[in-house]
């Protein structure tokens, strides 16, 4: 789990284009404190992101948890949820801080009384560009896929010429809702990843079904060379589900 740490990106939806940025912050909760965490966020926290949103400071803000959080046991550097800002550009990023100094006025009450800071841990916080997407929106399942490609050009490449054509095709055969690809903007280092790609769902079943090999991409898959700019395949691949999305 700790290569989940040192691997790259991802990000969904909900009219993400080409050039939006975004960050991930990282946390992990102990079991008995998600049940907390969860209320806290989305009936407190999400209405700060929603004022937000509605001030032009953000473009979307999503919380999620790992699928399998409340059945495996996660330690205390081990993220099991998720949230994704989603930004026009990197000016709006870097002037973004008043969307959460706001907390006070917006809930009309004093925010330190709801914060969950101290029943979460903070594990890392990332960021990243997005180089191209399908779809609009976060779906309810979210499977991150994270890569060090050897050619990070092939591989992007592929990405946007192959594979999102082939799932703007397919979308709806395979139960997808979005699919998209995005690099780290920082932080870098010779030990993680520099590419995400992430496939959206509505539903478990068809989240699961697409992590199974041998999901009839035989002509498409014929034409890739991702064995060659990634010959070691996905460092990681991990799926969320999304509890809460605002925009």
């Amino acid at each position: 789990m700790k290569k989940f740490l040192y691997v790259f990106v991802l990000l969904f939806a909900v009219q993400v284009t080409a050039q939006h940025v975004f960050e991930i912050t990282y946390r992990h909760v102990a079991p008995e404190n998600q049940e907390a965490f969860e209320e806290k966020e989305m009936k407190y926290w999400a209405q700060v992101a929603k004022a937000g949103v509605d001030e032009g400071k953000l473009v979307t803000w999503i919380f999620l948890k790992r699928v399998d959080t409340g059945f495996g046991v996660f330690g205390p550097d081990e993220p099991n949820y998720a949230f994704v800002n989603v930004y026009q550009n990197i000016e709006q990023l870097t002037t973004s801080t008043s969307v959460w100094q706001n907390a006070d006025k917006v809930l009309g009450m004093d925010a330190s009384l709801v914060a969950t800071g101290s029943i979460s841990k903070n594990i890392m916080l990332q960021r990243y560009l997005t180089a191209g997407s399908l779809g609009g929106s976060a779906g309810n399942y979210c499977i991150w896929n994270y890569a060090k490609p050897v050619d990070s050009q092939g591989f992007l490449e592929e990405n946007l010429s192959l594979w999102k054509p082939y799932f703007e095709k397919n979308m709806e055969s395979k139960g997808m809702v979005s699919w998209g690809i995005a690099s780290r903007i920082y932080p870098l280092g010779h030990d993680q990843s520099t590419f995400i790609t992430w496939d959206n769902f509505e539903t478990l079943d068809d989240a699961y079904k697409h992590l199974m090999p041998s999901q009839g991409m035989g002509e498409v898959a014929k034409k890739s060379k991702m064995d060659k700019y990634m010959p070691d395949g996905f460092r990681y691949r991990v799926l969320f589900q999304v509890l809460k999305q605002v925009y």
